[in-house]
C-alpha cells in the first residue's frame, strides 16, 4: 500500500502518528522501486510532474447523433 493522499500535487501519508491539528501528510519527490526476478535485478524512483488539471479532449461519442435524430422524432 502506497498511501498517496494527492499524486497531482505528491502528497502521501507520514505513516507516523500526527499530532493533534497537524496534517499527516509530506510531499514526495517520487517513489522508489526494486525489481528482483531470477538475474533481473534493478532499481530506480518513479516521478511525475505536478498537475492541476487532467489532460481531456471534449468530443462528441458515435451515438449522439443516432440519439439526437431519434430522439427529434420522439413524441412528448
Amino acid at each position: 500500500m502506497l498511501n498517496v493522499t494527492d499524486p497531482s500535487s505528491h502528497l502521501v501519508q507520514d505513516g507516523r502518528p500526527a499530532a493533534r491539528g497537524q496534517d499527516d501528510t509530506v510531499r514526495i519527490g517520487g517513489i522508489s522501486v526494486h525489481l528482483r526476478s531470477g538475474r533481473l535485478d534493478t532499481q530506480g524512483t518513479v516521478t511525475w510532474a505536478d498537475w492541476v488539471t487532467p489532460n481531456y479532449t471534449l468530443r462528441e461519442k458515435p451515438v449522439y447523433q443516432a440519439l439526437k435524430a431519434a430522439w427529434a422524432n420522439a413524441s412528448p
